[in-house]
């Protein structure tokens, strides 16, 4: 029996298209796999700040580190903040929005930004996450050192020197 023309063209049409959807399909399950893999072998990126939402692990420590220190905090002395300086973003700073996070979480108490230029004359507790000593944010080195009142692995808890007497003052 003699196949017919358009029979014949019929079929090699849906052979064609099947072939195309057979080649996207597999088109699609490489890029699938390959994107489910990278995501799964790469490492935990950092969140950026502005990007921390309640329950987010970074904002967690953060959390725990302010509750943690929060027993050391006299009711009423103002605190300074310090992070990690990590530049400027399109989105902002770092170091802002964690300071944004400490005031909150710190909402009974006035909270200084370290980044301000007066936070070093100002607070009288310093509270550095993520950081050493306060000495990297003054603008003037102390002539003392911040006593340490409280540390865990986030962070420090620090007590402004007492004021050096005026020359030609009496002692206490």
């Amino acid at each position: 029996m003699p196949l017919n023309p358009s029979t014949l063209r019929r079929a090699l049409h849906r052979l064609g298209a099947l072939a195309v959807l057979a080649w996207l399909g597999r088109g699609l399950v490489t890029e699938l796999a390959t994107t489910v893999k990278r995501q799964l072998l790469a490492p935990p990126r950092r969140q950026a700040p502005i990007v921390w939402r309640y329950g987010t692990p970074p904002l967690a420590r953060l959390e725990r580190f302010v509750e943690r220190a929060r027993p050391h905090l006299a009711a009423g002395e103002e605190i300074v903040f310090s992070s990690p300086r990590d530049g400027t973003t399109a989105l902002g700073s770092g170091e802002f929005f964690r300071f944004l996070w400490a005031s909150y979480y710190l909402g009974e108490r006035p909270v200084i930004p370290a980044f301000d230029a007066a936070a070093g004359s100002r607070g009288t507790l310093w509270l550095a996450f993520g950081t050493s000593t306060p000495d990297q944010f003054l603008a003037e080195p102390p002539t003392e050192p911040w006593p340490e009142l409280y540390r865990d692995p986030a962070g420090a808890l620090f007590r402004r020197p007492p004021a050096p007497p005026a020359p030609g003052a009496a002692p206490p």
